[in-house]
Protein backbone atom coordinates (compact mmCIF):
# COMPACT_ATOMS: atom_id res chain seq x y z
CA UNK A 1 0.00 0.00 0.00
CA UNK A 2 0.65 3.54 -0.35
CA UNK A 3 1.39 6.18 2.22
CA UNK A 4 1.59 9.93 2.45
CA UNK A 5 2.62 10.33 6.17
CA UNK A 6 2.14 14.36 7.49
CA UNK A 7 4.08 15.00 10.32
CA UNK A 8 3.04 17.80 12.72
CA UNK A 9 4.32 17.52 15.63
CA UNK A 10 7.30 19.30 17.28
CA UNK A 11 10.67 17.19 17.58
CA UNK A 12 10.40 16.91 21.45
CA UNK A 13 6.90 15.16 21.51
CA UNK A 14 6.01 11.74 21.76
CA UNK A 15 3.95 12.34 18.92
CA UNK A 16 7.08 13.12 16.51
CA UNK A 17 8.63 10.10 18.36
CA UNK A 18 5.52 8.04 17.43
CA UNK A 19 5.40 9.01 14.02
CA UNK A 20 9.01 7.94 13.43
CA UNK A 21 8.40 4.73 14.08
CA UNK A 22 4.95 4.18 12.19
CA UNK A 23 6.78 4.99 9.37
CA UNK A 24 9.82 2.67 10.07
CA UNK A 25 7.06 0.07 10.45
CA UNK A 26 5.59 0.72 7.33
CA UNK A 27 8.57 0.17 5.40
CA UNK A 28 9.51 -3.32 7.03
CA UNK A 29 6.18 -4.30 5.93
CA UNK A 30 7.20 -3.12 2.80
CA UNK A 31 4.56 -0.57 1.98
CA UNK A 32 5.69 2.53 0.28
CA UNK A 33 5.63 6.03 1.47
CA UNK A 34 5.42 8.83 -1.00
CA UNK A 35 5.44 11.87 0.84
CA UNK A 36 6.75 12.45 4.18
CA UNK A 37 5.19 16.39 4.73
CA UNK A 38 6.32 18.24 7.40
CA UNK A 39 3.93 20.87 8.47
CA UNK A 40 3.58 23.30 10.95
CA UNK A 41 6.15 22.66 14.48
CA UNK A 42 6.46 19.31 12.06
CA UNK A 43 9.47 21.30 10.43
CA UNK A 44 11.34 21.56 13.48
CA UNK A 45 11.88 17.58 13.02
CA UNK A 46 14.04 18.43 10.47
CA UNK A 47 16.35 21.30 11.79
CA UNK A 48 19.67 19.79 12.43
CA UNK A 49 19.81 20.71 16.01
CA UNK A 50 16.92 18.64 16.95
CA UNK A 51 17.85 15.07 18.58
CA UNK A 52 15.29 13.13 15.83
CA UNK A 53 16.57 14.41 13.00
CA UNK A 54 19.21 12.38 12.08
CA UNK A 55 17.16 9.05 12.68
CA UNK A 56 14.63 10.91 9.71
CA UNK A 57 17.93 11.40 7.85
CA UNK A 58 18.61 7.93 7.95
CA UNK A 59 15.52 6.30 7.30
CA UNK A 60 15.53 8.81 4.58
CA UNK A 61 18.45 7.91 3.00
CA UNK A 62 18.05 4.24 3.71
CA UNK A 63 14.51 4.30 1.61
CA UNK A 64 15.22 7.04 -0.48
CA UNK A 65 12.28 9.03 0.44
CA UNK A 66 11.02 12.06 0.00
CA UNK A 67 10.80 14.12 2.76
CA UNK A 68 9.15 17.97 2.21
CA UNK A 69 8.75 20.79 4.36
CA UNK A 70 6.41 23.16 3.83
CA UNK A 71 7.91 26.29 3.21
CA UNK A 72 5.96 28.71 4.98
CA UNK A 73 6.24 26.78 8.15
CA UNK A 74 10.19 26.10 7.70
CA UNK A 75 10.07 30.18 7.32
CA UNK A 76 8.33 30.50 10.58
CA UNK A 77 10.97 28.21 12.03
CA UNK A 78 13.98 30.13 10.09
CA UNK A 79 14.46 26.59 8.74
CA UNK A 80 16.23 27.38 5.30
CA UNK A 81 18.09 24.85 3.04
CA UNK A 82 21.54 26.86 3.58
CA UNK A 83 21.15 26.72 7.19
CA UNK A 84 19.93 24.43 9.75
CA UNK A 85 18.24 21.77 7.48
CA UNK A 86 19.39 18.49 8.05
CA UNK A 87 20.39 16.61 4.74
CA UNK A 88 17.60 14.89 3.30
CA UNK A 89 15.15 17.18 3.25
CA UNK A 90 13.06 19.37 1.24
CA UNK A 91 11.51 22.77 1.14
CA UNK A 92 8.22 22.78 -0.92
CA UNK A 93 4.85 23.79 -1.00
CA UNK A 94 1.68 22.74 -0.09
CA UNK A 95 0.98 21.75 -4.12
CA UNK A 96 3.15 19.15 -3.59
CA UNK A 97 1.22 17.72 -1.02
CA UNK A 98 -2.20 17.39 -2.56
CA UNK A 99 -0.34 16.67 -5.74
CA UNK A 100 0.85 13.50 -3.71
CA UNK A 101 -2.58 12.68 -1.70
CA UNK A 102 -4.27 12.89 -5.26
CA UNK A 103 -2.36 10.99 -7.33
CA UNK A 104 -0.34 8.91 -5.67
CA UNK A 105 -1.16 8.27 -2.23
CA UNK A 106 -3.85 5.02 -1.46
CA UNK A 107 -3.96 6.47 2.49
CA UNK A 108 -2.45 9.61 4.46
CA UNK A 109 -1.69 9.42 7.45
CA UNK A 110 -0.87 12.70 9.97
CA UNK A 111 0.53 13.03 13.27
CA UNK A 112 -0.23 16.10 15.60
CA UNK A 113 -2.51 19.01 15.19
CA UNK A 114 -2.34 22.08 12.91
CA UNK A 115 -2.59 24.52 16.03
CA UNK A 116 -2.31 28.42 15.38
CA UNK A 117 -2.33 27.32 11.44
CA UNK A 118 -4.61 27.44 8.71
CA UNK A 119 -6.15 24.36 7.91
CA UNK A 120 -4.79 22.58 4.68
Amino acid sequence: MRFLVSINAAPESATAQTSLEFTERLLQANHTITLLFFYADGVRNADSGSAISARWAALISQYSLTALCCSNSAAEHALTSAGSLTAGFEIGGIAQLTTTAAVDAERCVTFGTRTGHAPL
